[in-house]
């Protein structure tokens, strides 16, 4: 009986790397379960790697949205417009009523300390500021939205950092 055929791989006649077909086919199904194994870990880390690239980006904008309204009630305040203090003042609430739905499961805690905080903060002013008159303290509420706006960019740095 003549011996059985071997096949070596990519050619090379070298003992380790020549077998006969029946091992072929058992390293070929090894070495596909292994890949498959290997992918059924990887994509859902991968995932959640841009789940939580997404929630962040969305809690970045959100700060973002956050200090431009600020920004904007600061410059309501140094004219002493109304209209348009009252007007930001309600955007603020409208933006955090759409924060709410921000998916916070695929963050870090430090993440969703910051982002609580932020969504606190910008609450209590809304409420806070409700007492504000066309006659009232503006400086009160320049300097309270100026101190607001300082803990959004330290929020938006402990973003950043967190990633």
């Amino acid at each position: 009986m003549p011996p059985t055929p071997e096949y070596c791989f990519l050619w090379i006649d070298w003992w380790p790397l020549c077998m006969a077909k029946g091992e072929w086919s058992g390293w070929a199904q090894a070495f596909g379960a292994i890949l498959a194994l290997a992918i059924a870990i990887l994509l859902p880390v991968k995932a959640r790697r841009e789940e939580c690239r997404d929630a962040h980006d969305v809690l970045l904008i959100y700060a973002a949205q956050l200090s431009t309204l600020c920004a904007e009630i600061v410059e309501a305040c140094e004219v002493q417009s109304w209209e348009a203090f009252n007007g930001h003042r309600h955007v603020l609430f409208d933006s955090n009523e759409i924060a709410k739905s921000v998916p916070l499961a695929p963050l870090r805690g430090d993440a969703i300390a910051t982002y609580m905080s932020l969504r606190t903060f910008a609450m209590a002013l809304y409420v806070q500021s409700a007492d504000h008159t066309p006659g009232g303290n503006w400086l009160h509420w320049r300097d309270q939205f100026r101190l607001f706006q300082e803990e959004i960019a330290t929020g938006i740095r402990l973003f950043r950092k967190s990633r």
